[in-house]
């Protein structure tokens, strides 16, 4: 567990026998931060304070890159129009709130049509 924790979402933790594939877009969502941020999520977390927030209301969240949150360090620029509200419903605590695989590969679909829009 150690290594995949930053990764997992509560729903694994809290009751495991309900798991969807919800909890993969939820994994998805903290790479997506990942790739953006181009930071480890939750580095320097230890791991049982992290285990503990992950699964208390309200729990842990990541800054998302720009936001207040963020704080004064510089933030790469969005990846792609809707990036973030993306990657953002990927984290919601309700599962089922969140995007489904299928959502998120034509969502990804559509990013990446306006990226190559643009570039042109």
């Amino acid at each position: 567990m150690r290594g995949t924790l930053p990764w997992i979402a509560p729903e694994i933790i809290k009751s495991p026998g309900n798991v969807t594939e919800a909890a993969d877009v939820y994994s998805f969502g903290v790479i997506m931060w990942e790739l953006w941020a181009m930071q480890e999520p939750f580095a320097g977390v230890h791991i049982h304070a992290l285990l503990h927030q992950l699964t208390t209301h309200g729990g842990l969240s990541l800054a998302v890159p720009g936001s207040a949150e963020w704080g004064d360090a510089a933030a790469p620029p969005e990846p792609a129009p809707g990036w973030s509200t993306l990657m953002q419903r990927c984290w919601r605590a309700e599962s089922a709130a969140r995007p489904s695989s299928r959502e998120l590969v034509g969502e990804l679909e559509e990013m990446m049509a306006a990226v190559r829009r643009v570039k042109k």
